[in-house]
């Protein structure tokens, strides 16, 4: 693999570990990869005041069980593997980080059942320019006006 991005399966689901980066610093964690989740990261508050995120606006998520939440919603920057930082919308919620689609986007995720393993690959047809537009347009989407 060109980017050994590092897995695992728990009863939880697919975690994977993921850097995540802000103004006092950067962070290695293991974060649920949420498929529902449209925006980049969700992660706890004590999470967020570590690495120093700050919020730029408060918006308005439905999580799964179709309840509807205020959160903060934060820039910050995630890598997995040995990529470059990439910046992505973090938002402040629950007591666990998720990785959403925002961030699992650029790469191939596969699950073998019967190694119950996984394998996470870049995709070569990845634009980057298309994946900035979407991440604006998931914003304007959570953010009331």
């Amino acid at each position: 693999y060109r980017n050994m991005i590092v897995s695992r399966i728990k009863e939880k689901g697919i975690e994977i570990q993921v850097t995540l980066k802000g103004d006092f610093g950067e962070q290695s964690h293991w974060a649920i990869a949420d498929t529902g989740f449209s925006l980049g990261i969700a992660l706890p508050l004590k999470d967020a005041v570590r690495l120093g995120l700050s919020p730029i606006s408060v918006g308005h998520v439905v999580t799964a069980d179709g309840k509807v939440h205020n959160v903060d919603i934060l820039i910050g920057k995630v890598r997995l593997g040995d990529s470059n930082f990439g910046e992505t919308t973090f938002i402040v919620i629950g007591d666990e980080i998720l990785l959403g689609m925002a961030v699992l986007s650029p790469y191939r995720v596969c699950f073998h059942a019967d190694k119950k393993e996984v394998t996470i690959e870049e995709k070569q047809s990845f634009n980057k320019d298309t994946h900035l537009s979407s991440l604006k347009r998931q914003l304007r989407e959570i953010i009331p006006r």
